[in-house]
């Protein structure tokens, strides 16, 4: 696998037995959720930062290392906004630049123990980084056509109330289902390059609730906003 940054190889690294994939040229870490989660900044702390000459940085793609997706950037509550961290909305995985992973842990932690100390409750939808789910969209008739079941990667946040998440797309427009054990009166959206999030309303009914989204392009990744949590479907 080669690094998204700087097309060096990538190098595989045994950290409390978990597989973490660094690159040690720019520095930059090859993570699943699960072990970017499980792990703590005092198990990373072994592991020393590389300097880095920019013109390295110039040899990189910005794909992922394992199927080639270009790489977007996460904004979500779990993530410093001074940090850059991106991810492969195909494989689930996450790209942490240069030293990036071993700033992330103690920021993580940081807010942990606020949550702790201020006795507040703790939204691990906050905290964590999103765990990916694959979902299967039901096939259903619109227009007299019949939707083809698919398979779309969605975004599932632990601590989101947000279940049964799904997407399906036709002729422009996409519907988004949801269970909500919250209250929910919109949803946002956008594509991930875009800066401003749009928004439409959602229908509730006994906690199900629905949205249609309009001026959709097949093809186009779409990240959608709820309660604060972030989920993403392809237009297809």
């Amino acid at each position: 696998m080669k690094c998204p940054d700087c097309s060096n190889r990538l190098s595989d690294m045994m950290i409390k037995g978990n597989i973490v994939h660094r690159c040690f040229r720019c520095g930059g870490f090859w993570t699943d959720s699960r072990t970017a989660n499980f792990l703590t900044s005092r198990d990373l702390i072994h592991l020393r930062r590389l300097s880095v000459d920019p013109v390295w940085l110039k040899g990189g793609k910005g794909v992922c290392p394992l199927d080639g997706t270009m790489l977007t950037r996460y904004r979500g509550e779990s993530v410093p906004q001074n940090l850059a961290v991106m991810h492969c909305i195909r494989c689930g995985k996450w790209w942490f630049p240069g030293d990036g992973f071993i700033d992330y842990k103690p920021a993580v932690e940081a807010k942990l123990n606020y949550f702790r100390l201020w006795g507040k409750d703790t939204d691990l939808g906050e905290i964590i980084l999103p765990m990916v789910m694959v979902i299967i969209l039901t096939a259903g008739a619109v227009a007299g056509v019949m939707l083809v079941r698919e398979k779309q990667t969605a975004q599932i946040l632990a601590g989101s109330g947000v279940t049964e998440f799904s997407a399906s797309y036709l002729d422009g427009e996409a519907e988004i289902n949801f269970v909500s054990g919250r209250k929910v009166h919109v949803i946002l959206y956008q594509k991930p390059d875009e800066k401003t999030w749009r928004y439409v309303p959602a229908a509730e009914t006994e906690g199900k609730y629905s949205a249609r989204i309009s001026g959709i392009e097949e093809g186009q990744v779409y990240a959608v906003k709820i309660n604060g949590q972030d989920y993403w479907f392809t237009a297809q």
